[in-house]
């Protein structure tokens, strides 16, 4: 009982594991234990490549984490890495002599992290364990001879089953709700993605066009909560719900994109938006217009720039 004491007075603080973004740990209060968040937006958007930024802030602290990669495969995975850990352009894997480098930065980066793939998975599948089944086998391995910390799961609907519509809403709850329980039980944070299934202009909330800075002038849309289909049954199952959008135009500055990420659910009941840039060159997500208000474990972002985390 004194731990939910001590977490009714923890809101709004940091007593997760960092996400390296400090307004979104200022609204979320970090990648929290016993946490599902859902990270949802239409397929372009760049959800895996934040999520990998996550990531990546989390591996560099030396946080044991698992990536469950069901649709980008290794070696797609592994340059997004290597270009985000390192701050890589894009050419530098198209010098060769460059090969023996990689070689010992992908050490550096799986020293803490367990990756799988789908073909990795499809190897261990039998009749009887597969699919969600499988994926919660191998987290308990994980989580008691690796101490995992973090669990990603990229995207939600590659272990949906070939079923209609009516009936896919309800099993992407309960896969959901299965992580969820996870989760709590063992209190670790999970992330989840989702693509948008009807990325369609229209399809949720327009983008100010001050967030936007697009010279082309598209219709940019955030997710809603009544916009995701089947929300129901996903979004209400899990405990944090991510909605992003970015312009692909931006002409702020070269080769990046406007994003908003919005918290529109979230266990500490603090909602908002996260504004960020993505540059395409190095793949790298970093915050913009950060309100000197906003602390971070006691600290304005400037004194966190500057010296460690407690």
């Amino acid at each position: 009982m004194n731990d939910v004491v001590s977490q009714l007075f923890a809101r709004g603080r940091l007593i997760g594991l960092p996400t390296g973004f400090h307004t979104l740990d200022n609204y979320c209060g970090g990648l929290r234990d016993g946490t599902a968040t859902l990270l949802v937006a239409s397929t372009g958007v760049g959800k895996t490549i934040l999520a990998l930024n996550i990531l990546v802030s989390l591996l560099k602290s030396g946080t044991p984490c698992a990536y469950y990669d069901l649709e980008n495969g290794e070696t797609e995975t592994l340059s997004r890495l290597l270009a985000i850990w390192f701050a890589l352009p894009q050419d530098y894997f198209l010098d060769t002599s460059n090969q023996t480098d990689a070689e010992s930065k992908v050490e550096e980066i799986t020293e803490n992290l367990t990756y799988w793939s789908d073909d990795d998975l499809q190897r261990f599948e039998t009749k009887e364990l597969k699919g969600v089944d499988l994926i919660l086998k191998l987290m308990r391995v994980e989580l008691f001879q690796k101490k995992t910390k973090f669990f990603l799961i990229d995207p939600l609907q590659a272990l949906e089953t070939s079923l209609d519509a009516q009936y896919s809403y309800n099993e992407q709850g309960d896969i959901v709700k299965k992580f969820k329980q996870f989760a709590q039980h063992n209190k670790v944070p999970i992330m989840l993605l989702h693509h948008m299934r009807k990325p369609t202009a229209g399809s949720g909330q327009k983008m100010k066009a001050e967030d936007i800075d697009d010279p082309q002038e598209n219709d940019y849309y955030l997710p809603t909560l009544e916009s995701i289909k089947g929300s129901s049954k996903i979004t209400d199952t899990a405990t944090d719900v991510w909605g992003m959008a970015r312009s692909y135009g931006s002409s702020l500055e070269p080769d990046q994109g406007k994003t908003i990420l919005r918290i529109l659910k979230s266990r500490s009941g603090k909602r908002g938006d996260v504004k960020l840039n993505l540059d395409l060159t190095t793949l790298t997500f970093l915050e913009r217009d950060v309100p000197d208000s906003i602390t971070y474990k006691g600290k304005t972002p400037n004194e966190v720039l500057v010296g460690p985390l407690d």
